[in-house]
């Protein structure tokens, strides 16, 4: 892996490699859970 760049909007992260090989990495919605931990 060479460098890497993460979309924020779209959820993706594309890593980018030697010969303009790429892969990309899609991930899913979180919702925040409306509390701080508790121990």
């Amino acid at each position: 892996m060479l460098r890497y760049v993460v979309d924020l909007e779209n959820r993706t992260c594309t890593y980018f490699g030697l010969h303009d090989q790429t892969y990309m990495e899609h991930y899913a919605a979180v919702e925040p859970s409306g509390g701080a931990p508790t121990s």
